[in-house]
C-alpha cells in the first residue's frame, strides 16, 4: 500500500540500523542523541479516525521534510501509544522510493533500527511537545493498512467523496 503523508514537523532521532551500513553514528537503545535519520510527524489526507482527525503518521526519512510537504510513503508498522494517558495509534511509514529503508518491513525491523519503545517515547515527545507519550506496543504493516483503509472509508462516507 502506498499513501501520501502531509508532514507537519521534522526532528532529529537516534533511529538508524545497528550494522553501520550507513553514515549515521548510532548509539545504544533508548538513546536521546540525534544522530540517526530524521523522524517527521504528519497525517494521511482523506482519512478520518473515530475522534474526527486524519490518521496520525510518523515518517522516517533521510533528510528533513519541510512542513506541508507531501511524501509518498508505505506503512511499516502501527504504533500503539498513550498520549497524555489516552490511547492513540500512529502509522509508522518510510518513503516509498528510498533505498535506505527498503529492508524495513515491520516492528522487529524497527527495533533493530533502535526504534524501541523508550526511543519512540522520546522522539514522539520531540514531535509533540505538548503531550506526554508512552508507547505500549506495535503491530505490523497489515494492521496499519487496515486502520488506513477503515479511516479512508469513514472519510468517504462522511464527505460523499467515493472513489
Amino acid at each position: 500500500m502506498k499513501i501520501t503523508v502531509t508532514v507537519s514537523v521534522t526532528v532529529g532521532s537516534p533511529i538508524a540500523p545497528y550494522d553501520g551500513a550507513d553514515p549515521h553514528d548510532v548509539t545504544d537503545t533508548g538513546s536521546v542523541r540525534q544522530t540517526g535519520y530524521r523522524l517527521a510527524s504528519g497525517s494521511a489526507p482523506d482519512t478520518l479516525t473515530a475522534d474526527g482527525q486524519p490518521v496520525a503518521v510518523v515518517l522516517l526519512t533521510e533528510e528533513p521534510v519541510p512542513p506541508g510537504q507531501p511524501v509518498e510513503a508505505r506503512p511499516v508498522a502501527l504504533i500503539r501509544a498513550l498520549a497524555d494517558g489516552r490511547p492513540n495509534s500512529l502509522v509508522f511509514c518510510v518513503p516509498v522510493h528510498d533505498a535506505n529503508f527498503a529492508t524495513l518491513e515491520g516492528p522487529d525491523d524497527l527495533r533493530a533500527w533502535h526504534a524501541d519503545r523508550q526511543t519512540l517515547d522520546t522522539v514522539l515527545h520531540r514531535l509533540h511537545r505538548n503531550q506526554h507519550w508512552q508507547v505500549t506496543g506495535y503491530a505490523g504493516a497489515t494492521e496499519a493498512e487496515m486502520l488506513l483503509g477503515e479511516a479512508r472509508h469513514s472519510y468517504e462516507r462522511l464527505t460523499g467523496c467515493l472513489e
